[in-house]
């Protein structure tokens, strides 16, 4: 049976009006409860996403999606029944502008390509820490996509195996800097913004817009862009 959680009352009019007052609107779908409640509260205290509800199997995910409508669904993939991927194929199939961030308790390539391919625009492992879920919705929330470190090389090995080249290294564009050479062999390990500024003295903000103007300047569109890149002029 889908849940509310107690914090949020239980009578639907006041859930559908907190709606209007948020930037991202949230529906948590994992059949353990204790991993529901701690997702619950990792949002509690975030300025611009609400979480409106939260489901333990595909069919409750479902229903909640259409009686909510959630912006971002949080989705397990190791559902009961049936699983969060073919959850997540259904889901955008009849609610295509719902966005869906994977949440994992494994990092193998199947289930991150899978999710993927089933339309899911993030995919973060249960054995890292909560942050990496807000990051993550944050960014899903926006437009952007999400990848959590530990699974960025499953998916530079994805795609590079998949990918052509018809030429091996290429050459640096003269106008990279030693800095931002530093954040592109960063990026080609699997870092994060924050372990990015950790290791080079730098604030988050400052490594965003480093990655946004290196971006740009490229023509790239994500960071598992720039991480091949990277691989590309030998920087990893």
């Amino acid at each position: 049976m889908l849940q509310d959680h107690s914090s949020v009352v239980d009578e639907s009019t006041l859930l559908e009006e907190s709606v209007l007052l948020t930037d991202t609107t949230l529906l948590i779908v994992d059949d353990h409860p204790l991993f529901r409640q701690i997702a619950w509260e990792a949002f509690e205290t975030h300025p611009s996403i609400q979480v409106v509800g939260e489901a333990a199997d595909s069919d409750e995910a479902l229903a909640a999606a259409r009686r909510l409508h959630p912006q971002v669904v949080l989705m397990d993939l190791g559902l009961p029944g049936v699983d969060g991927i073919e959850t997540t194929r259904r889901l955008r199939l009849e609610m295509p502008e719902i966005n869906v961030v994977a949440i994992s308790a494994w990092d193998d390539r199947a289930s991150l390509i899978g999710a993927l391919q089933a339309g899911a625009r993030g995919y973060v492992t249960k054995n890292g820490d909560y942050s990496q879920l807000v990051r993550s919705v944050e960014a899903v929330g926006e437009g952007k996509g999400f990848l959590s470190p530990d699974v960025t090389v499953q998916m530079l090995q994805y795609l590079q195996g998949t990918i052509p080249y018809t030429t091996g290294f290429i050459t640096a564009p003269e106008w990279l800097s030693d800095r931002d050479r530093a954040i592109l062999r960063l990026i080609a390990t699997g870092a994060s913004n924050r372990e990015i500024g950790n290791e080079l003295f730098l604030s988050e903000h400052t490594v965003r817009t480093y990655l946004t103007d290196i971006l740009a300047r490229l023509a790239l569109q994500n960071r598992v862009q720039l991480a091949i890149y990277a691989i590309k002029i030998g920087l990893a």
